[in-house]
């Protein structure tokens, strides 16, 4: 989600998992670092629409890319005094 002051838009990050496998309360959320020995894998949908199977610090590494992006993006609206809802 991307938001600027009351303004909001959702993205899709592909990205589907269980209660068990998220931990929502994690700014931002992030996947689980898996318990155990063995790590989780979460499935996400590519953008050619095959499914693909990602580790959880894989899958973390996705979300802290698309966030960064996401912030990049908004610092240019925001330095351009861009309404971008």
């Amino acid at each position: 989600m991307l938001s600027d002051r009351k303004q909001r838009e959702y993205f899709s990050t592909g990205f589907t998992a269980t209660e068990k496998e998220f931990d929502s309360s994690m700014q931002g959320g992030r996947f689980h670092q898996g318990r155990g020995v063995r790590p989780f894998y979460v499935k996400r949908k590519e953008e050619d629409g095959s499914i693909k199977a990602y580790s959880n610090k894989e899958a973390n590494d996705i979300l802290a890319n698309l966030e960064n992006k996401a912030s990049a993006i908004l610092k240019k609206y925001n330095e351009k005094h861009i309404n971008w809802g």
